[in-house]
């Protein structure tokens, strides 16, 4: 994975035609003579939900709408605006590819393209044809998503508002896992028994998604909106510190308050690599900006009930399956500790059978 810095950009002009609002249009070849894809956001501004039926060229030639996600590529016949919502078109989603249309163009050059909606009509727009962003360029952000093409994760920066009445995303067996794995790593240091800690550090992990209980207040566009305050990184940093200085003792004070920041940004960074939702505020309160992977393999449920449903079986399996080199891990810490999950060593234990 590409470590990179963040860079901003400004969104450019609008475009709008009836309800609807396109923004931030760009156009890029991820090699030198390939197709073209296409990227904008699209914003409906309405009370009903608009339909992007086709995009074309001014000639005639029909461009497609895919949707890119782990399992790879599909090809759309529309896609759905929801009333009030913003649709992110680029790379690792939903984008438009020209395909076999020859496109005889050159970057800084601009596309007309048109975008036909099943009620707001036909809206042409010009779309500047970019460089293609690589890693050390002035700025990845140019592009409606960034995109490192030698890692095989994508990651997008999501300026818009998430959906109304929005439930949660939840990955919580890895949430679980990943806390536990945090406790048994810190037991194992400081030589305290794992299942407290590991019970503590889980807690920590799956605590920021105690924001679910707001939604019946509809704490949207608050700071206590669900994937808000609690999944960002400051607030994890200041819990790790209010822990640190509060539960720590000497030499160990400083290795709980990480652990603890650790343990709670771990939930922030897991549900950006979940599918449901729009990807947490890492940086609030710097920024409102939603972050999410390109690749996003964790289902999550948007309920822990839905978990013991039929529909979440799948969700289930998945995390199980994707989590289990963590348990393992967490595991064969546990036995070359040589405890048997904090009911104290297993010599001792050994030697008081022995004795009595």
């Amino acid at each position: 994975m590409v470590l990179v810095a963040a860079c901003t950009s400004a969104e450019g002009p609008r475009y709008s035609q009836g309800a609807i609002v396109v923004s931030s249009p760009a156009a890029w070849r991820t090699t030198g003579d390939g197709p073209v894809t296409i990227g904008f956001r699209l914003a409906n501004t309405g009370e009903v939900d608009e339909v992007l039926r086709a995009v074309g060229l001014p000639s005639g030639e029909a461009l497609q709408l895919h949707s890119a996600g782990p399992t790879g590529m599909e090809r759309l016949d529309s896609l759905t605006i929801p009333a009030g919502e913003v649709v992110q078109l680029g790379l690792g989603g939903h984008h438009v590819m020209t395909g076999d249309v020859p496109i005889v163009a050159t970057p800084e050059d601009t596309l007309s393209v048109v975008l036909e909606f099943a009620g707001a009509g036909n809206l042409v727009i010009p779309v500047p044809l970019l460089r293609f962003a690589r890693p050390g360029s002035a700025c990845a952000a140019d592009l409606p998503a960034l995109h490192w093409h030698e890692s095989s994760i994508r990651f997008r920066a999501r300026e818009q508002p998430p959906p109304r009445n929005s439930a949660g995303h939840m990955a919580s067996i890895g949430h679980l896992a990943t806390g536990a794995l945090i406790g048994a790593v810190y037991s194992r240091v400081t030589d305290t028994k794992p299942l407290p800690a590991m019970a503590a550090f889980a807690g920590l992990a799956v605590a920021p998604d105690l924001d679910l209980l707001a939604i019946p207040f509809n704490p949207r566009g608050t700071p206590l909106e669900h994937l808000v305050l609690s999944h960002a990184l400051p607030v994890a940093a200041l819990v790790g510190l209010v822990v640190a200085l509060a539960l720590g003792k000497r030499p160990y004070r400083l290795l709980l308050g990480g652990m603890s920041f650790l343990a709670m940004a771990s939930h922030g960074m897991l549900d950006a690599f979940t599918r449901h939702g729009q990807g947490p505020a890492l940086w609030w309160p710097f920024t409102d900006a939603r972050y999410a992977f390109g690749w996003q393999p964790l289902r999550g449920s948007e309920s822990f009930a839905g978990y013991f449903t039929w529909q979440g079986i799948p969700t289930v399996l998945t995390e199980s399956v994707m989590f289990l080199p963590v348990m393992a891990l967490t595991a064969l810490i546990l036995m070359r500790r040589g405890r048997s999950l904090g009911l104290g060593d297993t010599a001792e234990m050994a030697a008081a059978n022995e004795s009595s």
